[in-house]
């Protein structure tokens, strides 16, 4: 129960230690499944504190990271108003499927759109599958272009349990991520000052674009870069660029905005621009 002090110290010194053993960075797994019959120490019921919990869960433990870092970090699961104070999130359990990826980036443009900056999900998804070699490559090339990256689920999901093209698309990927650190540490600065999240959805993006709003599956990567991730079988994607002019990341081929077009990509790419 964090609404007791010294139940919450007990857990901030449990972290304290380990990471005194060496432990970086926590992963603040689950904190939502508050039983609605329990009662916090101020009487409130499971119902009531069941949004509070997961915050005070994650308060405690980025505490315990920050007193002994100087500056603290935690990568959490749940959350609630006031979490992106201390939590990088990550949008849980996600299926193994089309509608699986779909709703994950779904879920990270929300979240920004929340107030919280940094996000991140599971390339591959985390339970069923696991997944065929074409969503892997779809999802990884949309984790690849998320504010933090990470590969994870039940089962095979690194990729040298696939294909031999699908490692050496992974392959090609993982290094774009890596050319794109000195641009996502610029972003991750300006996320700090500014409260803007590095996945912005067209809607914070592009406010006076409306024709943009309903194009809810692209996201702008930062400032400069928007994406359009794959989510279908077969490559098909429909892309709404915002009025301007856009380049292919891919080719450099200069495109102007203000103009929908539908395109079948190849399975080494999705459209960046």
């Amino acid at each position: 129960d964090f609404t007791v002090p010294e139940a919450a110290r007990w857990w901030y010194d449990q972290h304290r230690k380990l990471h005194e053993m060496g432990v970086d960075v926590f992963k603040v797994d689950f904190g939502e499944q508050v039983p609605e019959d329990a009662y916090t120490s101020n009487g409130d019921s499971g119902i009531i504190c069941h949004n509070a919990i997961p915050l005070l869960y994650n308060m405690t433990c980025f505490q315990a990271s920050e007193d002994h870092f100087g500056q603290g970090l935690v990568w959490s699961r749940s959350g609630w108003a006031g979490s992106q104070r201390f939590a990088t999130q990550w949008g849980g359990d996600a299926e193994a499927s089309w509608g699986g990826l779909a709703g994950s980036i779904l879920g990270g443009q929300s979240w920004g759109l929340s107030g919280a900056p940094f996000y991140a999900h599971d390339i591959g998804g985390f339970y069923g599958g696991p997944p065929d070699d074409e969503l892997y490559i779809r999802w990884l090339q949309a984790g690849v272009c998320a504010p933090f990256c990470r590969i994870h689920g039940i089962g095979p999901r690194e990729p040298w349990y696939f294909s031999d093209e699908t490692v050496e698309i992974t392959r090609e990927w993982l290094a774009l991520r890596y050319r794109l650190i000195p641009y996502l540490q610029r972003q991750v600065r300006e996320a700090m000052v500014s409260g803007l999240p590095v996945m912005r959805s067209m809607v914070l993006a592009f406010p006076e674009d409306q024709r943009t709003w309903n194009f809810e599956l692209q996201y702008m990567f930062g400032d400069h870069l928007l994406v359009v991730p794959v989510l279908q079988p077969g490559g098909w994607v429909t892309v709404c660029l915002p009025e301007g002019v856009w380049y292919n990341y891919f080719t450099g081929k200069r495109l102007e905005g203000g103009q929908v077009f539908t395109l079948q990509m190849e399975l080494e790419h999705i459209p960046i621009f």
